[in-house]
């Protein structure tokens, strides 16, 4: 097998991971599109660590709408057609 190809266990695992696009708003209605193959984390390490402009008080972020695919491929594809 070529040097940098997945393995067949590799593939296995991507193909059984959810992937998902979203949609997210901050209290003051401000909106971000993306995609993750972990919704919650994602989202909480995002209200976690996000300072805002200049450091001032954080806005929290909560997903307004998601969709589960099959593959990252489908997510992208989605969170790009979005954007």
């Amino acid at each position: 097998m070529p040097s940098g190809e997945p393995t067949r266990a590799h593939k296995a695992i991507t193909k059984a991971m959810a992937f998902y696009a979203c949609i997210t708003e901050s209290g003051s209605g401000k909106h971000y599109i993306g995609y993750t193959s972990k919704l919650e984390q994602s989202l909480s390490r995002h209200n976690r660590n996000h300072h805002g402009f200049s450091y001032r008080k954080a806005e929290q972020w909560e997903i307004i709408v998601s969709k589960e695919y099959g593959t990252k491929a489908e997510a992208m594809r989605v969170e790009k057609h979005l954007k």
